[in-house]
């Protein structure tokens, strides 16, 4: 399906597979463990060609920012963490960090979490990415976990703006039909 974004209905339409709160939860959780050990690998095993090429992935997400293609942005996101995994060189990490990620980008992207938050998400990786160049695994740990905590939060945050947002307009279409039955 179109870059894995969309699934097959039964009738045969193509729909946008829904991820519950809980399922979030747990997927997020998974890639925390997965990429905080995945990113000291790559801290340790980083050539300069890595290290270049993660440069230019960050360039690519502040440039798919400023046009504010949040679908893009997400693709990128991905293929950062896709590439710290796949520069650990455990196949393993990087199989399940790209399985983890797709759920998590597919989020991002039809959700609001991105917006004014992505400057956030853009400073984290250049510390990752500056402690992988300084080949400072537990630095890039750390910094991963930062990260990963941060998008973790702001996508709950999201979730429970939109829940709120959703109440708010099913409580005021109810007084609107009580103040029409008056």
């Amino acid at each position: 399906m179109i870059e894995g974004y969309l699934t097959k209905g039964r009738d045969r339409t193509l729909r946008i597979p829904e991820i519950s709160p809980d399922q979030l939860k747990d997927t997020l959780s998974a890639r925390k463990l997965l990429e905080i050990a995945s990113v000291e690998e790559a801290a340790a095993k980083a050539t300069q060609e890595d290290i270049g090429r993660l440069e230019h992935l960050i360039w690519d997400e502040e440039e798919a920012m400023r046009t504010q293609d949040n679908l893009l942005v997400a693709s990128i996101d991905r293929m950062f963490h896709n590439y710290l995994a796949q520069t650990s060189g455990n196949r393993i990490y990087e199989e399940f960090i790209g399985q983890l990620g797709y759920k998590v980008s597919l989020y991002l992207a039809l959700s609001n979490t991105l917006g004014e938050v992505i400057n956030e998400a853009l400073k984290e990786h250049r510390e990752i990415l500056n402690s992988v160049k300084l080949r400072m695994p537990d630095r890039a740990a750390k910094a991963m976990k930062y990260h990963l905590d941060n998008v973790e939060r702001r996508m709950l945050e999201s979730i429970k703006h939109e829940e709120d947002i959703s109440k708010s307009l099913v409580l005021s279409s109810k007084i609107k039909k009580i103040s029409k039955t008056r």
